[in-house]
């Protein structure tokens, strides 16, 4: 099975899914009541809420309350409530708080909701004159229609079903109002979530499927929001995940593999976009609205993972309203960034979202370092009907790096040594293998020796030794289409495609020195990868009551056609002289001495899978399980001409539960298994077996002080297993070769912490800290000396804190202040088989300051950020020098 020319398919998903809305009309009438509605609640709780603004005072009510509230924050703002003391059901608390203001509560007759409305202006003798309890008991009646607008309608379904608070930010038009009389259900498939705690988010849709409490979800999640990402001042999405738990950097450049090379708990870590696999390699950080990291194998969900997690970037949704956001941000280095974001609200049902980045570092923090990149980003949200939506994201981005690169040819130590032992094999051992014995591997200190021109592994200069033309280049095309819709009380379902494109290309030297210091084999070097796929995934959800237990069953497929090739060609070689000619090698010309670029073969990985998982609430939600399986087939075939297709298939099941048996704290445990395909074929024709992950996790989570404080403690073991490696043994009694056997493991085990804390809305705090007692090669057939060796970008011990505070009030109400700290412990990751290197640990400090508030009437941030402010040289992550002190000035207006 094939799909068809992507761009082409989209659209032909796109139609099919237009297509819907005449069909399933009937799904727009409301059904009768639900008998067990979530927004009903049992008794009394205990309120504390200070007289204040509505917008505040509802939203301590929210958090106090337990129950689903709805309201819009532009009709609440400026509305002062009474202030509530004591023991009362939510309904009556919310009544008394909203006596003597024109505002009035409904409730959703099919969710339970609590909807917080002002009274029509038409009839403003009726304000205030009438009790609140009177006025919500006429509103809520069972006989009386209710016609809340589309967007309060919208969250109060979200609302009961996650058992939140939400605040619509805009109001539809009355007469679009008054002409709809139909209750709206929305998609669990849908997150909307209220930024009420700054960096701390409630909700997630990564780990589970579906729109679920992040408190309530027995699994390991942290979410980096877009605010974070903007005061951290992240140009790329690597910079972005700089204080999150458990993730580390690999390579900075926009040319490296996922999310710059990024590794979480010790194992590489996969990148989606939009829960789904796109071929992106770098999202641009400005396209983007929050970042979800879930841990552990959670293979159920996302298929050939490895079991460490993935990471989801959900890019900008259209907003609901007519908005420009323009933003500029200059820095050290020659670094410009401009940014235009447009929202048009095209009538009641079309939002559509467009933006652009233009990024220009001319001259970088080292020699021959330059950075370019241009991007666009559409986003159009459709409301065929009230329970029916379609989304559609594209994205298209071009970037170009001249990287750092570091090597010991030019080091005047190496060519000395190879002077003094001309029958030295320098040029055909890797860096610095050939120092020691067989067989014994070698520690080298990276960070010391680089700089120092004594020592052989150094390259004795802080620069690109490929010189100014040397370049990597990538480009980037995605576009996805989502259909959502409910379809009466317990039924929705979700249709989405993706198709990503992705080309990198990279123009460097490469060569040895011989024992006079001449690289009679220096040649440019030009490589590559292009991977283009195509994702289809259907997914049904059912909710449904049964035996006093409450049930939310994903249903779903997934067809994943990917397409990936590479190449690599060389020009003709050249001899060049270090002692004569300088220390640079110069690259002139595109493609300099008779290069030309190769035909790429694509190689095919087809996948297929079915999955079923189903979130049981127990005890009026204290207890929440969650179980599922997933079937996987994947194909394989080389591409090259008479390649035959292998395939592999794996079950991966999941299981977790969650307790709280007192509120503010759950303690919560999950198991799962994971699988990598392998498509080794030994000389019997046997396809080696699958790599298996498997892993498990249990800790606490706690939500206290009104929300205000929220963190996570766990402890994870993870195991990955069954590596192929060759059987030298058999192939020497047999003759055969080649022959396989699965003889590589890694284990990682080690603990997390995590905490958001908001002591007043004008003061965050995150902090988090990992320990990875356990991150190595456990087992090695074939090379038995590197097990008990350090996985890559796993360092023993790494923590972060960041904060930010606001000054609330007088004549320097609006400035902000940012600023956080990041440790990280000494990392020894392995080269080759004899060499390894050691990268110290390091602290760095990064601050930042700022302005929100109005310039010529217009709303205006003016920001700066400070990057390495004690200005360390450290290797952020591996291999991946840091830049020195860095600062930028950012200003942004909306209008």
């Amino acid at each position: 099975m094939r799909l068809p020319f992507p761009i082409l398919s989209s659209c032909l998903v796109s139609f099919l899914m237009a297509s819907l809305p005449r069909a399933l009309a009937q799904s727009d009438a409301a059904p009768p009541a639900a008998a067990d509605a979530q927004g009903e609640v049992k008794g009394s709780r205990s309120f504390e809420i200070p007289a204040a603004d509505a917008s505040e005072s509802l939203a301590s009510f929210s958090r106090q309350s337990g129950s689903a509230l709805v309201y819009v924050v532009e009709q609440v703002r400026g509305v002062r409530t009474q202030g509530i003391r004591g023991h009362f059901r939510p309904r009556d608390a919310l009544e008394r708080l909203l006596t003597n203001t024109d505002l009035t509560v409904a409730e959703d007759r099919r969710t339970g909701a609590l909807i917080v409305k002002r009274s029509p202006p038409s009839r403003p003798s009726e304000r205030g004159s009438m009790p609140a309890s009177s006025r919500s008991e006429s509103s809520s009646s069972p006989n009386s229609p209710m016609t809340p607008s589309l967007m309060s309608r919208l969250a109060a379904a979200l609302a009961a079903f996650s058992g939140t608070a939400l605040s619509a930010q805009t109001n539809s038009s009355p007469g679009a109002n008054a002409a709809r009389d139909d209750t709206v259900q929305l998609s669990p498939f849908t997150v909307v979530s209220e930024k009420e705690y700054g960096y701390r988010a409630t909700n997630s849709i990564t780990a589970t499927g579906i729109g679920s409490e992040i408190y309530r979800t027995p699994i390991s999640i942290s979410v980096v929001t877009s605010d974070l990402i903007r005061d951290l001042g992240a140009g790329s999405l690597r910079e972005a995940l700089l204080y999150s738990t458990s993730v580390t950097g690999d390579r900075r450049d926009p040319g490296s593999s996922g999310t710059g090379g990024s590794a979480m708990r010790g194992f590489a870590t996969q990148l989606l976009v939009n829960r789904l696999s796109a071929s992106v390699r770098n999202p641009v950080p400005y396209f983007i609205e929050r970042v979800e990291i879930v841990k552990g194998p959670n293979a159920v969900f996302f298929g050939r993972v490895a079991p460490n997690g993935v990471l989801n970037v959900i890019t900008l949704k259209p907003k609901s309203s007519t908005e420009t956001i323009a933003h500029a941000t200059y820095g050290s280095y020659d670094f410009v960034n401009l940014f235009l974001d447009q929202n048009l609200k095209l009538g009641d049902r079309v939002s559509l979202r467009l933006a652009g980045n233009w990024l220009d570092q001319r001259s970088g923090s080292y020699d021959y370092t330059y950075r370019r990149s241009e991007s666009g980003y559409a986003a159009l949200k459709w409301d065929f009907t009230s329970t029916i939506s379609l989304n559609v994201t594209a994205s298209i981005d071009h970037g170009k790096e001249n990287k750092l690169s570091v090597s010991p040819r030019t080091n005047p130590a190496y060519i000395a040594y190879t002077r003094a032992n001309p029958t030295s094999t320098l040029g055909l051992i890797q860096w610095g293998a050939q120092f020691v014995a067989p067989n014994t591997p070698v520690v080298t200190d990276y960070y010391n020796d680089l700089y120092d021109p004594t020592t052989v592994f150094s390259s004795g200069v802080r620069g690109n030794n490929n010189g100014p033309d040397a370049f990597q280049e990538d480009w980037n095309t995605f576009v996805q289409t989502e259909l959502l819709g409910t379809f009466g009380d317990g039924l929705s379902a979700r249709l989405a495609h993706a198709y990503g494109d992705n080309e990198f290309e990279i123009l460097e030297h490469i060569g040895y020195p011989t024992f006079n210091g001449t690289f009679p084999l220096a040649a440019p070097n030009y490589r590559g990868t292009k991977t283009r796929g195509n994702t289809l995934e259907a997914e049904a959800v059912a909710s449904f009551s049964l035996l006093g237990t409450r049930h939310q069953l994903l249903l779903g497929g997934r067809l994943y056609f990917p397409r990936t090739g590479s190449f690599a060609a060389a020009g003709r070689a050249y001899t060049w002289n270090h002692l004569t000619q300088g220390d640079r090698r110069i690259i002139r010309d595109g493609y300099p001495n008779g290069l030309v670029k190769p035909a790429v073969v694509y190689a095919s990985g087809d996948e297929t899978a079915l999955y079923a998982i189903d979130q049981i609430s127990l005890w009026d939600d204290k207890a929440k399980v969650l179980a599922g399986v997933r079937r996987t087939e994947v194909e394989n075939n080389t591409g090259l001409a008479g390649a035959a297709t292998l395939s592999q298939t794996e079950t991966t099941p999941q299981v977790g539960l969650l307790l709280e048996p007192v509120k503010g704290w759950a303690f919560f445990g999950n198991y799962s298994r994971s699988f990598e395909p392998q498509f080794n074929v030994d000389a019997e024709g046997k396809i080696a077996t699958n790599v298996e992950g498997e892993g498990y996790e249990f800790g606490f989570k706690s939500q206290l002080l009104d929300g205000r404080l929220s963190g996570t403690v766990s402890y994870f073991d993870l195991t990955r297993k069954g590596e192929v490696r060759r059987d030298f043994t058999r192939e020497t009694l047999t003759g055969k070769v080649p022959l396989f056997i699965p003889g590589g493991t890694q284990a990682a085990h080690g603990a997390e912490f995590e905490l958001y804390y908001n002591p007043k809305p004008n003061l965050q705090f995150i902090f988090n800290y990992t320990r990875l007692w356990e991150a190595n090669v456990t087992q090695d057939i074939t090379q038995p000396f590197i097990v008990g060796a350090r996985l890559r970008n796993a360092p023993p011990y790494s923590s972060a804190l960041w904060t930010r505070y606001t000054v609330p009030s007088g004549r320097l109400q609006g400035l902000f202040f940012t600023g956080g700290v990041r440790a990280s412990g000494e990392i020894i990751p392995i080269v080759n088989a004899l060499f390894s290197i050691r990268q110290p640990g390091y602290v760095n400090v990064d601050a930042g300051v700022g302005y929100e508030g109005k310039l010529l009437g217009r709303p205006v941030t003016i920001g700066l950020n400070v990057k390495n402010v004690l200005d360390r040289e450290f290797y952020d992550g591996q291999w991946t020098l840091a830049d020195p002190r860095t600062a930028y000035l950012k200003i942004e207006t909306r209008y």
